[in-house]
């Protein structure tokens, strides 16, 4: 439990970086996406980290999210449940996937990444009705 409290600082910080009015993106929107990627080394990862640093991890990730569009606003290292926090912008689901998989695919970091709403998208979304029947209703 103080493992995560330790790591509440580093998000708020994370979080404080988010710019206002862009939602995750959608192919030929001409907006990027931001998206928080939550990671952690596994297994032949870890002494990687140890050999090349925590730099040159960091300016691997940054290539990495350049290769498929995007760009990397942050990445921090943390204790606690999750090794590494950053924020990307991507300019699609597609390029957002297609990183992903890429890095989880190599069996050295567990990587989940995860679409950042705005509070317009979440204007927008309140001013929709889905229909939708709870189970056993």
């Amino acid at each position: 439990m103080a493992h995560r409290l330790e790591c509440a600082p580093a998000v708020r910080r994370l979080r404080s970086q988010i710019e206002p009015g862009i939602g995750p993106g959608t192919e030929g929107d001409g907006q990027m996406g931001k998206y928080l990627i939550k990671g952690n080394y596994v297994g032949d990862g870890v002494a990687g980290l140890f050999k090349e640093g925590g730099t040159s991890r960091v300016e691997n990730a940054r290539a990495a999210v350049e290769s498929v569009g995007g760009s990397m606003d942050c990445l921090y290292y943390a204790f606690g449940d999750t090794d590494i926090w950053g924020i990307v912008d991507m300019p699609d689901d597609a390029s957002a996937a297609a990183l992903s998989l890429t890095v989880n695919a190599s069996g050295a970091v567990a990587v989940t990444l995860v679409p950042l709403l705005t509070a317009e998208d979440i204007d927008a979304a309140s001013k929709k009705s889905p229909s939708y029947r709870p189970p056993g209703s």
